[in-house]
Formats: structure tokens, sequence, C-alpha cells
């Protein structure tokens, strides 16, 4: 799919990042995880949407007690291995903690919602149209594809039947999650380019007389005055991204943590599992993955997801980073001192403010991507290595 394609195609005309996050919002709080309503300009707890969205944390986590019953004490739902087993419960646990961790965060969210819906406001409708054409085509292909596993939820047994379905929700509900998280940083990275735009048109000014008609009959005087009225503007939109930023690394925090673990276990786990079908051993029972082509699907699915995530967040932090680039370039390219002055507390302030994402210990760099697959490797070869001495026993 080429760019000249994404351009040509027609989406309806949005005014604000709030319509264009709507059908988004509505897919949310379909699956309760949006409790909130939006009138006009204001966005609010809507008690409707919030008992609902508590209907469904509750119906999961009464859903995931019996499960777990089923599995480890009545016997119902019964697995070939251990490892097997390991990776049913750590997917099913990480998967309900972020839809446990998600619902409990709502008025921490609300507050993000206010400034984030706010600092948007800054992009006008042709950065919102491009931003329409990646959100959705990245959702709608996602979502689909896993609506598309749908049908093999079905079971003859009830209780496989039960644990398919619950399976195939919380993947749906970790999809939305991060599906959420990624727009988010997407349109953040979308109001760095414009500051950063604006920043450089600061630079341009300073050939008033060669640039500007307008420019090019007011005294110089009132063009440095201009200028410097223009950079403040300018730090004010920066200061209320940055504060943006860190309320999503807040809010966002427990959920990525948690995909991260989810992804190198069910990576590990599955190419385990891959190779020991290779070698004809006992792998895991597909009958109970909700998964069509479990080692092709499952596998390539989560680590394709955290690959985007991570390359998403990536993209914001170097355009975030091009900011201090631009008031350097600036500063060694302007002669009015008082604008120069306040580029150098622009740049101070630069260095205090966070332009990267972060979960706790955990940053969503191109540096994770290579200590996860280190990680799954590692894991991968002291797995093969138990397996082998479990088939050859030490002999006395």
């Amino acid at each position: 799919m080429n760019s000249s394609f994404l351009k040509n195609l027609n989406f309806p005309k949005v005014k604000n990042s709030q319509e264009l996050l709507k059908p988004l919002f509505f897919l949310y709080k379909c699956h309760g995880m949006f409790p909130y309503k939006i009138r006009k300009d204001q966005i609010t707890i809507s008690k409707f949407n919030l008992a609902y969205s508590l209907l469904i944390s509750i119906g999961s986590i009464i859903l995931y007690i019996i499960i777990m019953y089923q599995c480890h004490v009545s016997n119902a739902l019964e697995f070939d291995t251990v490892e097997g087993l390991l990776q049913f419960d750590s997917y099913f646990a990480l998967a309900t903690f972020i839809l446990i961790a998600t619902s409990c965060k709502s008025k921490s969210m609300l507050t993000f919602l206010k400034k984030f819906l706010e600092v948007s406001s800054m992009l006008n409708e042709n950065d919102l149209k491009q931003l329409a054409i990646i959100i959705y085509l990245k959702d709608a292909v996602g979502f689909f594809f896993l609506i598309g596993q749908v049908p093999n939820t079905y079971s003859k047994i009830p209780a496989q039947m039960l644990g398919k379905i619950y399976g195939e929700f919380i993947t749906l509900i970790v999809f939305l999650s991060n599906s959420q998280y990624s727009n988010y940083i997407l349109i953040l990275k979308r109001c760095f380019s414009r500051i950063n735009n604006d920043l450089e048109s600061i630079v341009y000014s300073n050939n008033y007389g060669h640039l500007d008609p307008i420019k090019s009959v007011m005294k110089p005087l009132q063009v440095k005055y201009l200028q410097l009225i223009k950079l403040r503007i300018i730090q004010q939109k920066h200061h209320k991204v940055c504060t943006v930023m860190r309320l999503l690394n807040s809010v966002f925090a427990l959920p990525v943590i948690a995909t991260v673990i989810m992804t190198f276990a069910e990576a590990t786990f599955g190419l385990y599992f891959f190779l020991l079908l290779n070698q004809g051993k006992k792998s895991i029972d597909l009958e109970k993955q909700i998964w069509y082509n479990y080692f092709l699907t499952s596998v390539t699915y989560h680590f394709l997801k955290l690959t985007i995530l991570i390359w998403i967040c990536q993209e914001t932090k170097n355009e975030a980073s091009k900011t201090g680039i631009i008031v350097h370039n600036i500063i060694l390219r302007t002669d009015n001192e008082e604008l120069r002055a306040e580029l150098n507390m622009f740049s101070l302030h630069l260095l205090q403010s966070p332009n990267e994402f972060s979960s706790k210990c955990i940053k969503m760099d191109a540096q994770l991507i290579t200590a996860v697959v280190s990680g799954i490797t590692t894991y991968l070869l002291i797995l093969m290595q138990f397996l082998k001495m479990k088939v050859e026993p030490r002999a006395y």
C-alpha cells in the first residue's frame, strides 16, 4: 500500500481530535473501557457507562475465577502438558490484569482526556485527515483480524468453549487498550510536529525583508517583538504537550508493562511449542486455543503488535527531540538578543521535560525490542536444555 493510495482515500472530514476518535470511543464504550460521555467540548463520567464498565469488569473477574477453578480444581479443563497449562495461566492472568488496570484508572483517564483534547486542538484539518487514515486503517486491520478468530471459539466441550470465548474477549480488550495508547501517541506526535513547524517559521522570519511583503514594511523592532510573542506561545503549547505525555505515561503504565510481559511469554511459549512439534514430541493442545494457526498467528500477532507500538513511541520521541535541535539552530542564527535569551530559557525547559514514553521501569523505545528478542532467545535455550535433561535422564 503506497502513500499515494493513502492520500487518495476519502474519509469523512473531522474538525477536531474528538471527532477523529469518536468511532473509537464508541468501540471502547461497547467493551466497557470508556465510562464517559462527551457533550460539545465537555467530557464527564457517565453513571450508566460507569455501571456498564463495572459490570463488564466484575463479570470478567467471575469468569476468570470459574475458568481457573475448572483448570486447577475440578479438572473440567485439562491440559496435556505442564507447559501448556503455564501458557494458559499466564495469558489469562495478564489479560485480565490489563482489563482491571484499565477500569481502575477511570478518574486519572478523565483528567488525561480533558487535557489531551485541549492540547490536540492545535491540529488543523489536514493533520487530522492524515491521522484518520493511519489510525482507522491500523485499528480496522487488527480488530477484524481478531474478529475473524471468533468462529474458532466453538467447541463441543462446554468448559473448553467457555475458556475460548473468554480468551477471545480479553484478547480484544488488550488490543483495544494498546490501540488506545498508540492512537494518543500518534496524535501527540503530530502536535510535536506542529510545534516544530512553528519554530522553524521563526527562523525564516529573521529574513523578514525577503519572505513576507507585510513584514517588509514593518520596523525591525516590531518584527522582533512578534517573534518573541510567537515563541512564548510555542513554549506554552510545548509545556501542555509535555504535561499530557506525563499523564499518558502514568495512566497506561500498568497495561503497557503487562502487554510487554504478555508478548514475551507468548512468543517464548509459542516458539517452544513449535520446536516440540517439529521434533515429534507432545506440544500444546490446539483445541484450547482461539487461533486458527497458533504457531503462526499468535506469535506473529503479539510480536508485531508490540513492534508497531514501540515504533510509534520511538518516532514520537524522535519528533520531540527535534525541538531542541531547532531551538539551538535559531539561537545560532538570530541576532535578536531578547529572542536568544528566551530561547535559552526554552532550551533549559526542554532539558527538564520528558521526551520519551516509559512505563515505570520500561522505556518504550527501539532498545526494548532488542531486549525482548534477547530474552526470548535466552529463555528458549533454557527451556530446551530442561527438555533435553527430561528426555535423556542422567545415568548412574
